[in-house]
């Protein structure tokens, strides 16, 4: 779901989306915003992200739900 939304809204995946690589870690990166400005915008709201090597790396776990990741995707500029 947060793959095919951030694609949607025109950020680009750098994770590895094969299904023996892929993780529940999605990194992607913008060709617009700075992943670091990105990140702040996020904080602000209250939603952790990390940037890693130029990407804003998004790491969901167990108890965060579709609504979770939907509002970390509504945040987004």
């Amino acid at each position: 779901m947060l793959a095919d939304r951030l694609r949607a809204k025109g950020y680009r995946i750098v994770s590895f989306l094969v299904p023996k690589e892929r993780s529940g870690i999605i990194s992607f990166t913008s060709d617009r915003y700075p992943s670091e400005r990105i990140r702040q915008l996020l904080r602000e709201e209250g939603v952790i992200v990390l940037v890693r090597a130029g990407a804003v790396r998004v790491s969901p776990h167990f108890y965060n739900d579709e609504e979770d990741i939907g509002t970390l995707l509504d945040l987004l500029p």
